[in-house]
């Protein structure tokens, strides 16, 4: 048995009553989504990741899991940014026909949505978390159709740092709504990171407070912000 079957498939960060819930917010994804984690299987915070996600799936049979060891498959860890682990990416799942002779066949395609989370998302970020990946499955409300229009004019590539608490009120509002914005637009990326776990970020980037947005690593905003006013940013990078 390798390390990642040896991960528990029970989380103290999802007791049964909100197991319940969950699953109940889950039957209303009309998309199949794909969570692909890559962990440090040496790492507690890393297994802490992985049995969350275990529970966190066997909510709906519309959400599914990969977990991938360090090292272990480079594309996936590159397209999130894996060199502060434990990571985890949503996806987005639809299956494509190919037509051969006399029968036909279904690919699974899954395409990644820019949106990821380094770290557990547990404390306040479940809710930011659970906003992502139903907005990615189609469970939410689309975001303003002005902020939208916005979006849809980058053209550029836009990375999204988000340095975020657990234990912050304001910080799963900014983590949701840059998330959300990365879903609308290929060429922008959000990835949310619990920064007490990443001594060498918090150094790197002088962080005092959170939640903190980095766009490109060069312009720094602080405080809440909602999905219009980061929106209005990106037309600033």
């Amino acid at each position: 048995m390798n390390k990642i079957e040896k991960i528990p498939s029970e989380s103290a960060l999802i007791p049964d009553a909100l197991k319940t819930q969950i699953s109940a917010l889950f039957a209303k994804l009309t998309k199949n989504i794909s969570l692909k984690a890559v962990l440090d299987c040496e790492d507690e915070k890393s297994m802490e990741l992985g049995s969350f996600l275990k529970v966190l799936v066997s909510c709906s049979d519309k959400v599914q899991v990969d977990f991938f060891e360090k090292g272990e498959n480079l594309e996936i860890q590159g397209q999130l940014n894996g060199t502060h682990l434990p990571v985890v990416g949503i996806y987005q799942s639809s299956s494509c026909q190919i037509l051969e002779t006399n029968e036909e066949k279904y690919n699974s395609k899954e395409e990644y949505t820019g949106a990821c989370f380094h770290g557990v998302p547990g404390g306040k970020e479940i809710n930011s978390f659970l906003a992502a990946i139903c907005y990615a499955g189609g469970a939410a409300s689309p975001l303003d159709e002005n902020v939208l229009e916005q979006v849809r004019l980058v053209k550029k590539e836009i990375a999204i740092k988000v340095f975020v608490s657990l234990a912050c009120h304001h910080c799963p509002h900014v983590a949701a709504a840059c998330q959300k914005i990365a879903m609308e637009n290929s060429y922008i990326k959000a990835d949310v990171y619990d920064a007490k776990l990443y001594p060498d970020i918090v150094e790197k980037y002088k962080i005092e407070r959170v939640p903190m947005m980095i766009f490109n690593d060069s312009k720094v905003v602080m405080g809440q912000k909602n999905a219009e006013e980061v929106a209005e940013y990106l037309i600033t990078i």
